[in-house]
């Protein structure tokens, strides 16, 4: 990582899931399933994302957790 690259690119590096979850138009999950994944995205981290936020999942069921994220979209 270098920062000519990111002005470059035009891109950020943002290493705090926090700031990243809430800047991002586009969130999309990319891990295996571990024991320090499961459940990785849940309520807390939906209710830091724009409304706006497209979230793509393409890791197993259990990085998200399900029923947080119900409660918090309903």
């Amino acid at each position: 990582r270098s920062e000519e690259e990111e002005r470059q690119l035009s891109v950020e590096y943002t290493p705090e899931l926090a700031k990243l979850l809430s800047s991002a138009d586009f969130i999309s999950v990319h891990v295996p399933l571990l024991p320090q994944t499961r459940h990785l995205i849940g309520a807390a981290e939906f209710a830091l994302m724009k409304p706006t936020a497209v979230f793509i999942n393409t890791s197993r069921g259990p990085v998200v957790d399900q029923s947080g994220i119900m409660n918090i979209l309903t």
